[in-house]
Formats: structure tokens, sequence, C-alpha cells
């Protein structure tokens, strides 16, 4: 789901601002990375889940089992095993859920080998899954877009390139936004979602709430104020549509 990779790219940021621990900053980069690659529309947005079954089984694309682990790995360090949790039996539904089942200090400790060479090991072995995995039936994607989940991940996006130091994640929120912009106002009324190259529904609360704080955001990360501007307009959109007005 597009907003739960948007809301944990938030907490995420907040984490490595907070303690600069290295592991955050890397699956900050990885969750950009695979919404980029997996779903990114051919514009500036992002569609809105991708389904968790290919082939009429849950999770076939992304678990592996131990007998594919092995032939995929044979000729690789056996402790990526270890590492990514592989079980013999699986660790759910008879197949393995990937996760770092162990640190990796304590691989460098048992192995005697470098933190430099257990991390190229385990980036090698992400390349290797990849491809394997791509060689699959991919399973169907949700391909409505909401405009709440993209301001979401727009707020996170502006909040990576601050939290890393990175101009490109500004970039790519400031690109999504003027799209968002452009494409979820119909008449003068912005609207829930869009697909095919046709915004429908008025926006709800959320819709126009999180757009809103994603352009303040926005604003703040580039120092542009043409989207404070826009926040505030909204913002009276909001006053004069959602709030309950006293009879005269």
């Amino acid at each position: 789901m597009l907003y739960d990779n948007a809301m944990l790219l938030n907490v995420l940021c907040d984490a490595f601002k907070i303690t600069t621990d290295e592991k955050y900053k890397e699956v900050i980069e990885e969750t950009i990375s695979f919404l980029l690659r997996e779903m990114k529309h051919s514009d500036a947005g992002f569609y809105s889940a991708l389904d968790a079954d290919s082939e009429g089984v849950e999770g076939k694309f992304y678990t592996f089992t131990s007998d594919e682990w092995q032939e995929l790995f044979a000729n690789q360090p056996a402790y990526l095993a270890a590492y990514f949790g592989i079980e013999k039996l699986g660790n759910w539904e008879h197949s393995n859920i990937l996760h770092r089942a162990h640190k990796i200090e304590q691989i460098v400790s048992e192995q005697s080998l470098s933190v430099d060479e257990v991390k190229s090991a385990i980036q090698q072995a992400k390349k290797m899954l990849l491809a394997a995995r791509n060689k699959r039936i991919r399973p169907s994607t949700d391909d409505k877009i909401l405009l709440s989940w993209n301001a979401l991940l727009n707020t996170a996006l502006s909040k990576a390139s601050i939290a890393l130091n990175q101009k490109e994640y500004a970039s790519i929120a400031q690109a999504q936004m003027d799209w968002m912009l452009q494409c979820f106002e119909l008449d003068k009324i912005p609207r829930h979602t869009w697909k095919n190259g046709l915004a429908k529904i008025t926006a709800n609360l959320d819709d126009l709430s999180f757009l809103v704080q994603a352009l303040i955001q926005l604003s703040m990360t580039i120092n542009e104020d043409q989207y404070l501007q826009k926040a505030v307009q909204i913002t009276e959109y909001i006053y004069l549509h959602f709030t309950i007005q006293d009879s005269p």
C-alpha cells in the first residue's frame, strides 16, 4: 500500500534525524527506490497498491522456499540464509518472508569477516533476489492514484531530502506536487482520485489536509513561497466547505 510506505518513510526520517543510525538511512533509500521502481506512474504520480497474491497464491511473488533459496545461492556464503531468515520449513505458509533475522555484527563475529565483506555479500544477494523475482509472474497493480496517499508520500520525500541531504528527493517531490496541482483540479474543484488522464470524485477532507501538509513541507524544503501560498488557498477552501457554519 502506498500510504503504508509513505507513513513508514515519515517515521524513518524522524528516526534518522534523531539517532543518525545508518540502518534508518538505508531503509529510507531502499523504500524510495522500491516506490520509484514498482509504483510510479509514467508521469509523476504513484499508484495505490500492489496485490499480495499472484497466480492465485498469496505471497508467491515475494517469498522464497528453502529449495528456491538453495538453487539460487548454492555457491554463495551460507551465512546469507541466516541473515535473511531462511528456514527449511519456511517461516510463513511453507515459504520464507525475507527479513533481517541476524545483525551484521553477529555474522562478522561468527565468520571472522570484515563488516565491508558481509555488507558487500548482502548487497550482491539482494541483486540476485531481485533478478530472480523479476522472472516471476507479477501481481496486479491497483493503478488508481489517490490525492491523499500521494500527498502523504510527497511530505515523506521532502523530509527525506532534508534528513539525508539528498536534493534528488526534493526534485521528485516538486515534480510530483506540480503534477498533483495540475491533474487533481477540475473546474476549480479539487478531486480525490485520478486514472487514465481523468480526475474524479470531489476531494475528501483527508485529501486536502494531507495536501496542505505536503505543500508546507515542500515550501520549507526548497524555499519556494508559491507552495505556501497554495497551502493558504486550500486551507481557505477547507474552511469554506468543511466547517459547520452557524445558521443566521
